[in-house]
């Protein structure tokens, strides 16, 4: 799941896509001090009867553990944003600012939404444009793709409806 924010300035439109993030930067830190107080109080006792050897296996359960948080908590934190400025369409893609930029003719584009194979399969949007493409909103369901999908059809400013085709 994940969010769509679409603003509308001048006759331009903007989308910002996040992934959903219920648990933050902050919450994790204490989640993982909690888990490690946990872990270190479990350890202990095994310690002071001279189980030391499993203080390393304690750390390395942390340290996994400390790695997956970061991990997941930096691809939460990912944001795309989708601008139609004028004659053109302006993909960017980062954490902290832009690290990904694509510029596509909005003459020539066209919302395509690719449908998986299979009924369990992921959906993919595009936006396509003079023999280039890029995918858009690659943390969102099927729905909200197919939502998104439609929204910038109507933003682009074409009658017809957006482009499906089967996986």
């Amino acid at each position: 799941m994940g969010s769509v924010e679409q603003v509308q300035q001048d006759g331009d439109s903007q989308f910002v896509i996040r992934p959903n993030c219920s648990l933050g930067w902050r919450g994790a830190k204490r989640y993982l001090a909690l888990q490690s107080a946990v872990v270190l109080l479990a350890a202990a006792p095994m310690v002071w009867m001279g189980g030391w050897p499993v203080l390393p296996f304690a750390g390395a359960e942390l340290l996994a553990l400390t790695g997956a948080f970061y991990w997941v908590l930096l691809r939460l934190n990912w944001i795309e944003m989708v601008a139609m400025e004028g004659d053109r369409i302006v993909v960017q893609r980062g954490r902290r600012g832009p690290e990904e930029r694509v510029e596509l003719p909005r003459a020539w584009a066209r919302v395509v939404l690719e449908q998986g194979r299979v009924e369990m399969d992921k959906d993919h949007l595009y936006l396509r444009a003079s023999g280039s493409q890029t995918e858009v909103g690659a943390a969102l369901t099927n729905q909200e793709k197919a939502r998104l999908g439609e929204d910038l059809t109507r933003a682009l400013g074409r009658g017809r409806g957006l482009d499906r085709t089967g996986g």
